[in-house]
């Protein structure tokens, strides 16, 4: 368990762990709920480092470890033996198997090292295998003294009903644009200009706001995200008098899929250092580019229904986005952010990156099959009230 840059946000959900942690009320598993990046996996390495600390502050609210201590200086090394972390194990690194579950129903059963508490962290529960959440079941149902499960995920759905029930659910929203650029300003030393934009494209998320700050590279992943979706919208414009503009759809899901030449950033820098494999790293990079063309799209959205420019989240990019707002009908913006939505289900199923690309961008120049449903506004992206 490395450190990471993070910033301090949710003060409520870490003043409920403090006290928990200083009184000893510890619940015996944790599920951490919220959107990738929103700062799940900063507040259970924290909270990881509270629980264990030998001298932690006397009445403060947060989560905050002695850091001089034995157990402070192991977790800031990583090699805490009573502090353990699993990221998904599989070949194709797509789940948490149920050999990684049987490991920690092992440790789990053993005494602390140091003979005080032991923590288990899952940032991504949602990866557990059915096999897996089984095996893991019977640990989480009676877990042996001074043991703590913290699993994270998206939502709580997203984890068997079996786990989330046996688990105290903690749920993390987004984080305000102002509350992010602060961060970033007085915690990670980024300068007001960037801190203010950073804020705003990360869509309240602090961990792709220090993703982006931390790692050039993954700005200019964003951008050529960001021209791909143009380009892909401007060509749906010219679909009538080009009826082959669709193939379009191809070059532009290939400039996309290069975008992974610099090395891939993980999702999240509080909440995906996942295991490496070699298919991985493309469905890493297209998932994160979806989430990018998701932003841009929303922000179209919003000012084709005749919202504040205010509220754009890609700010840095408010003249171009105003400009095809006005040649584009929302419902063509809502079929739009349907078929991303769609692209991101099989993305998950594990299909080909590139297939999927090249299938969104079709569906982006060339509209829907006829007939298609378009649910609107299904994701967190769309709580425009944080951003400002």
């Amino acid at each position: 368990m490395s450190p990471l840059a993070e910033i301090r946000s949710h003060p409520e959900i870490e003043q409920q762990l403090a006290r928990a942690a200083r009184h000893d009320r510890l619940a015996q598993a944790y599920l951490f709920v919220g959107p990738t990046g929103v700062g799940k996996r900063a507040m259970a390495r924290r909270f990881t480092q509270r629980i264990l600390c030998d001298a932690p502050p006397e009445g403060v609210e947060r989560l905050d470890g002695c850091g001089e201590c034995r157990a402070c200086r192991l977790l800031r090394a990583g090699t805490h033996p009573d502090a353990s972390e699993y990221e998904p194990g599989t070949a194709a690194g797509q789940n948490i198997s149920i050999q990684q579950a049987r490991e920690i129903r092992q440790h789990a059963s053993r005494t602390a090292n140091l003979g005080g508490h032991r923590v288990f962290m899952v940032p991504q529960a949602e990866k557990l295998s059915d096999e897996a959440a089984n095996a893991l079941l019977k640990t989480l149902e009676e877990p042996p003294p001074g043991v703590t499960f913290i699993l994270g995920a998206p939502a709580a759905q997203q984890v068997l009903p079996t786990i989330r029930s046996r688990c105290l659910v903690v749920r993390f929203g987004l984080v305000p644009a102002t509350a992010i650029a602060h961060g970033l300003r007085e915690q990670l030393g980024a300068d007001p200009e960037q801190a203010e934009l950073l804020g705003r494209i990360s869509g309240g998320r602090p961990g792709v706001a220090i993703a982006l700050l931390s790692d050039p590279d993954e700005l200019a992943r964003r951008e050529g995200a960001l021209d791909a979706f143009r380009d892909a919208l401007r060509a749906s414009l010219m679909v009538g008098e080009r009826p082959f503009a669709g193939a379009y759809a191809l070059p532009l899901a290939n400039r996309v899929r290069l975008l992974q030449t610099a090395s891939a950033a993980t999702d999240d820098a509080e909440d995906e250092t996942a295991v490496r494999s070699p298919t991985r790293p493309a469905r890493a990079v297209a998932a994160a580019m979806l989430e990018v063309g998701q932003t841009y799209l929303r922000d179209l959205c919003l000012l084709a229904e005749g919202g504040a420019p205010d509220l754009v989240l890609n700010h840095d990019r408010l003249d171009e986005i105003q400009r095809l707002a006005e040649r584009l009908c929302p419902q063509e913006l809502a079929a739009g952010m349907t078929a991303v939505l769609e692209t991101q289900r099989i993305l998950e199923a594990n299909v080909q990156p590139q297939f999927a690309l090249e299938r969104l961008f079709w569906r982006l120049i060339a509209g829907p099959p006829p007939a298609a449903s378009v649910p609107l506004f299904q994701n967190a992206l769309f709580a425009t009230e944080v951003t400002r």
